[in-house]
Parts: C-alpha cells; structure tokens; sequence
C-alpha cells in the first residue's frame, strides 16, 4: 500500500473522529442523532474494507484505531436510540440536567477561581435565579411524576444553590471590606466591568437580539455602583479620581437606560419570525468570531475574556430561544436553539482547556 493511499485513509479517519468530537462528545444523548451515527460507521466500514486488502504490517495502526472508533460509535447508537425510546419522563429529566449544565459551566467560567473582588455580583444573583426557576420545573415534575431520578437532580439543584448563594455572601462581604480608597477602586473597577459588558454585547450589534434582562442588569449595576460612590464621599472620601469615576458612571448610566427603551421598542414592532431570524443571526456572528479567533489557534495565546464574552452570547441567545419555544414550537427556531446549545458546550469545553493550558495544569 502507497503512503499517499494511507494517508488518506488516515485523513478519512479523522474526518470521522472530527465529526464525533463536535457533534457528540460531551453532548447529552437524548438530543443526538443515532443515524448520524450509523452514517459514521459506514464510512469507518469503507475504510477497513480498503485497508484490509493491503500488508498488515502497513496499516495495523489503522485497522485498530478504526475499529476501535466503530465500536465505540455503535455502542453510542445503542445508548441514544435507548433512552430515545424509553420513558419521556427520564428524556426530559435528561433535558433538565443538560440546563443545569450549562448553568455551572458558567458559573465556572465567571466565578471559580477568581478574585471576588472583581466578580460581577448582579451575574451571580442570575444564576440563583435561574437555579431557582429550573428547580421550580423539576419540583412540578417530581410532584406528577416522583422517581429517584427526579430525587437526585434536586439534591444536585439544592447543593448548588447553596454554593451560589454562598458565594454570594462572601463577594457581598468583600465589596464592603478595606479602605474607603480600597473600595472606591473596586467601584472603579466594577463600572469598568460593566462598561466592557455592554461593548462586547450591545455595542454594534442587532437590538433585536439583545436580551433585554442584560441590558437591564447592567443599568441596575452600574445605579448600585453610582450610589456607592457617592456614599463614599458622604463617609468623607474626597478624590478627584473618584469624582471623574462617579461622572463617566453618570453618563453611561443614563445612556444604557435609554438602551433598554431602544431595544424593547425594536421589539414591539417585530413578529416571532423576525426575532427567530435575529437570534439566529446574533449565533452566526459568534460562532464566525470563534472560527476567527479560536478555531485551530494556539490555546496558549488565545484571551479567555474574549471567549467568555463569546460564551455568554451565545447563553443569553439560548435562553431567549428557549422561551420563544414555550410560548410556541417552531422549527427555526427549534434547530437554531439545538445548535447554539451544541456549539456553547463545546465552547464552554475549550475554554476549560485553554485555562488549562495557559495555567500549565
């Protein structure tokens, strides 16, 4: 067998892996597509037929990576056409571990690990409220539908409520902690935050899109921002600084708020289609930034800032998708929120190797 014919046996194979890394791995089952399966394992089937007609001692690597692949990949089938098939209860208590999820995976990103001093307290209040609303689903099931199964993901709801709420309480401690000069320099910092929220989420991008609660979140943060400021020259903290900090909060304040006005007036004059076409087009436009900045690229040199920006997009559009599908089905808007969930869990799952690789571990 010729090298050229090997090699491109081995790029098939590849092909195939590629295909299984993005559109299973770390995927819940119950979402995946058996028959996508199946047409993977036809194509590993065409590879070890070309490569068994050649010397075995040229294409042992192969035959055994292949079928160890097909394998694999029949044992996935079997699994997804299983609990496809089974009790639809179990399917949708799959579905609310999926959103749990997600849920900590952003919570790792924007929390664990890092300085609280720096967290943005107002994120974190959302991610007790959305923990609060998904156990409130699962505690209705479990009242038509009582299972250990339902059991267990309550006990995993409550014991993350806690931790969030928890750390909660120590951000909230520390915000409070040191000099009146240490927290007008947290202050400063937290306007900051919220300033690159809103360029990394609003600015230049489609109104239609936008999620009016974040918007909204960040107005609310930076008024709590702009009272603690001048709380602290109440105290008697007197700094130029500070006076020049307190007026840009002023100023972007009052713009963001006209924001919210803006956003929600887009929306009174647009039809569920037209929010189905903008928040598949807010997706697209992050996944192309991804493919730009992340795809194939150095985990070493890439910004975990950007990636979390692109990350949090990508969460507010699924949670917008998601309730559109409770007020109606519909199948855009159905398939895009499939693929914006696809795409933030395999996103989620760079950014945890990409901090692994810049922190060494």
């Amino acid at each position: 067998m010729n090298e050229a014919n090997t090699s491109d046996l081995d790029k098939r194979i590849q092909q195939v892996a590629s295909t299984y890394a993005f559109r299973f791995a770390g995927q819940p089952r119950h979402t995946r597509d058996p028959e996508l399966l199946d047409q993977m394992i036809l194509e590993l089937d065409t590879v070890l037929a070309a490569a068994r007609i050649q010397p075995e001692n040229e294409v042992k690597d192969l035959l055994e990576k292949a079928s160890s692949m097909r394998s694999l990949y029949e044992q996935e089938a079997q699994s997804i056409r299983e609990l496809q098939a089974g009790d639809p209860v179990e399917v949708l208590v799959h579905d609310y571990t999926s959103w749990l999820q997600l849920l900590h995976d952003r919570y790792q990103r924007n929390f664990a690990g890092q300085s609280r001093s720096t967290r943005d307290l107002a994120l974190l209040v959302e991610c007790i409220e959305d923990i609060e609303q998904l156990t409130g689903r699962v505690s209705s099931l479990a009242a038509r539908e009582p299972r250990s199964s339902i059991t267990e993901l309550l006990a995993t709801l409550e014991r993350r409520m806690d931790l969030y709420k928890s750390e909660r309480t120590a951000i909230a401690g520390v915000r409070q902690s040191g000099t009146l000069e240490e927290q007008a320099g947290r202050l400063a910092n937290s306007a900051n935050a919220q300033f690159a929220l809103y360029r990394g989420h609003f600015a230049g991008r489609s109104r239609l899109s936008r999620r009016p609660k974040l918007i909204e979140r960040i107005v609310a943060s930076l008024a709590q921002i702009k009272d603690q400021m001048s709380a602290l020259i109440a105290q008697g903290y007197h700094s130029e600084m500070n006076d020049k900090n307190l007026a840009v909060v002023n100023r972007n304040h009052d713009m963001y708020r006209g924001e919210v006005t803006a956003i929600k007036e887009a929306r009174k004059d647009s039809s569920f289609d037209d929010l189905v076409n903008a928040f598949g087009g807010g997706a697209n436009e992050l996944i192309e930034q991804y493919r730009k900045e992340f795809a194939g690229q150095d985990r070493r040199s890439r910004e975990l800032a950007d990636l979390n920006v692109i990350c949090e997009g990508l969460y507010n559009l699924a949670q917008q998708m998601d309730e559109l599908d409770r007020v109606r089905e519909h199948e855009g808007n159905q398939r895009n929120l499939d693929v914006v969930l696809d795409h933030l869990r395999l996103y989620q799952r760079e950014y945890a190797l990409i901090r692994s690789a810049q922190s060494g571990s």
